[in-house]
C-alpha cells in the first residue's frame, strides 16, 4: 500500500512532465528492444521443446509411428522457432539510443540469438 501510494505521488511530481518528452525515442528504442528479446526468448522455448521431445524419444522405447508424430512435432517447433528468430532480425532500435540497463544487456543477447539460430540449423539439418 506504501509503495503504491508512493507511485500515485511521483505520478503527480511536475518534474515527470518535464523529463519524458525527451526521454520518447529512448522509451521506443527500449520497446523495440524488449519485443526484440521477447522473440528470442519464444525462439528458445520451442527450440527447448524441441530438444525436450527428441530427448524423451531416444530414452523411451516407442513405435515408428509414434516416433514420426514426436519428429513431425519437433519440426513444427523448430519451425516456430525460426519465425520468432526472423521477427527478432526484422525488429530495428537504435542500439545508443538505448536505456542504461538494457544497452548492457544487448550484447549478451545478440550472442544468445547467434546460438540459438545455430542449434536451429543444426537440428533442422538433422531432421531432414
Amino acid at each position: 500500500r506504501n509503495s503504491f501510494k508512493a507511485g500515485q505521488s511521483a505520478t503527480k511530481n511536475i518534474f515527470w512532465t518535464i523529463i519524458l518528452p525527451g526521454l520518447s525515442n529512448n522509451l521506443e528504442q527500449t520497446k523495440n528492444y524488449l519485443f526484440y528479446g521477447e522473440n528470442i526468448s519464444a525462439a528458445t522455448k520451442f527450440t527447448a521443446l524441441s530438444l525436450q521431445i527428441i530427448i524423451e524419444t531416444e530414452a523411451l522405447e516407442f513405435s515408428s509411428e509414434e516416433i514420426i508424430k514426436k519428429l513431425e512435432l519437433v519440426r513444427l517447433n523448430l519451425e516456430q522457432a525460426e519465425n520468432k528468430l526472423e521477427i527478432a532480425s526484422a525488429i530495428e532500435f537504435e542500439e545508443n539510443a538505448l536505456l542504461p540497463p538494457t544497452k548492457s544487456l544487448l550484447e549478451s543477447l545478440k550472442k544468445d540469438k547467434a546460438d540459438l539460430s545455430n542449434l536451429i540449423n543444426t537440428l533442422q539439418r538433422a531432421l531432414r
